[in-house]
């Protein structure tokens, strides 16, 4: 898809056409305009410019510093589809943590928490994480 344009008089209503969170991220093709139109024909979905964390291949934990100066400050932080990203939290510090997620306002990784002396965990501009298991983000 290259453009996307439709008439200012089509809206999507979110009570009558289902599910409460809709995404659209990932086309580098679409342009400003594009991106304006599908804004406006779903005021309620999270629509996002495509960036280089978008579809983020697996990592391995020798290669989470490469991870936090690639996606440093992205708002969208998000594995490619069916990759299972899980990101193995005690391989990383928690500097490099909040520094990968400072500005991060939606999240699609799965994060295995095994050993790892933090105390706290904080995402301070989330709005949505999304899972990547069936319900499950997190696993202890």
């Amino acid at each position: 898809l290259e453009q996307f344009r439709i008439l200012k008089r089509y809206q999507f209503d979110r009570t009558v056409f289902g599910p409460t969170v809709v995404t659209v991220d990932g086309n580098k093709m679409l342009d400003d305009e594009s991106m304006g139109c599908l804004r406006y024909l779903c005021s309620y979905c999270d629509i996002f410019k495509w960036s280089k964390c978008s579809a983020l291949e697996p990592v391995s934990p020798f290669n989470y510093g490469r991870l936090v100066e690639q996606c440093r400050g992205e708002r969208l932080i998000k594995a490619r589809p069916y990759s299972h990203f899980i990101l193995h939290l005690r391989y990383m510090t928690y500097e490099q943590f909040r520094e990968l997620f400072s500005e991060a306002t939606h999240i699609q990784l799965g994060f295995r928490m095994i050993r790892v002396p933090w105390t706290r965990i904080e995402f301070p501009k989330l709005v949505r994480l999304i899972p990547i298991f069936s319900g499950i983000n997190f696993h202890y």
